[in-house]
């Protein structure tokens, strides 16, 4: 099972966009944006940044981003909007790769003035739009893989910025403007409702030397360790849940360390540990369970 927290920044920061369209020549960095030479697109809000493999057409994502030229606010021209598919769930070491499909172009005019008191814009888009941009099916995503909406502006003057022609502190610090948002895919489908068995072990006996297990219900979190040779927990899972989630964090001398995780109908979903009593070989960490298998 995979870390899913560690996939997706590890995709974000190797996932660099360029478009021929843009001005390489003059990046938006603070010196530009000092001399009020420039514009931004700065985020407002942002909503939504999963999309549920198992109902896309329920996931949207939607941001809102005011405008700004430093002057009279009057120069946006209009904004294009395009779409990346990221796969990082490789099967047998394929990875599906798509062209940055092409969304629409937003002009001018739809920018209003919001409470921030520049013209602010808001675009929504849902999940299964997503996959029919990029020409993909729910069958052909799984947890952790991304996409990516990146915002290119358009000047009045036939300048355009974008993600490649910002500086960082721009992009991040000073005004917010990553030109991109992502929604990462996740898994929830609801969970049988009822009573879930944990029984965790550790052979020498003396407990889990700081590893635990967090099992989330709908947000809740609760940690679970053993202090001695066994522990059993019952944990019940109520009806109308919509999120859960199982996660080991390991600690030391994790080769002691087994655990078995069994559903309300007697079935196991999750076992691991080695039991070698190895320091460091021991169950595997991260997220184990999320409704997704």
């Amino acid at each position: 099972m995979k870390n899913l927290r560690k996939l997706v920044y590890g995709s974000l920061s190797l996932l660099v966009f360029t478009t021929s369209c843009e001005y390489n020549e003059t990046p938006l960095d603070e010196d530009i944006v000092a001399a009020n030479e420039g514009a931004v697109l700065s985020t407002v809000s942002t909503v939504g940044g999963t999309i549920n493999k198992l109902d896309p057409a329920q996931s949207t994502l939607t941001n809102t981003v005011l405008f700004n030229d430093f002057d009279e606010n009057d120069t946006v021209e209009s904004i294009d909007l395009y779409l990346l598919f990221a796969d990082t769930t490789p099967v047998n070491n394929e990875v599906i790769t798509v062209d940055e499909a092409f969304v629409e172009n937003v002009p001018g005019s739809a920018f209003a003035i919001g409470d921030s008191g520049f013209p602010e814009h808001t675009y929504s888009i849902s999940g299964d739009t997503m996959l029919d941009l990029v020409g993909l099916t729910a069958d052909d995503i799984d947890g952790g893989d991304l996409f990516i909406l990146r915002y290119v502006l358009n000047l009045t003057d036939g300048r355009s910025f974008s993600a490649a022609d910002t500086g960082v502190n721009v992009r991040t610090t000073s005004h917010v403007t990553p030109f991109r948002y992502s929604s990462v895919v996740v898994c929830f489908k609801t969970p049988e409702p009822g009573d879930y068995t944990l029984e965790m072990e550790d052979i020498y006996g003396d407990g889990w030397n700081g590893g635990f297990i967090t099992i989330s219900i709908d947000g809740v979190e609760t940690d679970y360790a053993t202090s001695g040779p066994l522990k059993v927990e019952t944990i019940t899972v109520p009806a109308g849940t919509s999120r859960f989630l199982f996660t080991y964090t390991a600690g030391d001398w994790e080769g002691e360390n087994l655990y078995t995780f069994t559903d309300p109908n007697g079935e196991v979903i999750l076992e691991d540990g080695i039991g070698d009593g190895n320091r460091t070989n021991g169950p595997a960490e991260g997220e184990q369970f999320n409704t997704c298998d």
